[in-house]
């Protein structure tokens, strides 16, 4: 959790977003972010989404943290093998993901006949 939280205040910091900003979207006190912030206590899973939320993360983004809390990057949350067959759904699969705002690599034996 503590390297969640670090990123977190590092982007409340580069916001420039006063820990009282953060504390008042998000219902709590001021005191209780700050306390997040020192590791004093940690936030509810539901109000650490809501704090990732308010400086523009994902969840995604938020979930990659948490899983990667012993490594020193974040890592891929899941990997997803698909055989798509035609370029309409390979497509429409592509602006999905896009529109999502994830982070793809595409292998393909078709690729090139395709973008």
């Amino acid at each position: 959790m503590r390297k969640v939280i670090d990123f977190l205040r590092k982007q409340r910091e580069q916001l420039n977003y006063s820990q009282d900003y953060v504390a008042h979207q998000l219902g709590v006190s001021s005191s209780s972010v700050s306390r997040w912030e020192t590791g004093q206590s940690e936030p509810l899973m539901s109000k650490l989404k809501q704090y990732s939320k308010l400086l523009g993360l994902k969840d995604t983004d938020l979930y990659a943290i948490l899983a990667s809390e012993e490594n020193s990057t974040p890592f891929p949350i899941a990997e997803l093998r698909l055989s798509i067959f035609t370029k309409e759904a390979y497509t429409v699969i592509m602006k999905a993901i896009a529109e999502q705002g994830l982070a793809v690599s595409v292998e393909s034996k078709c690729l090139n006949k395709w973008t």
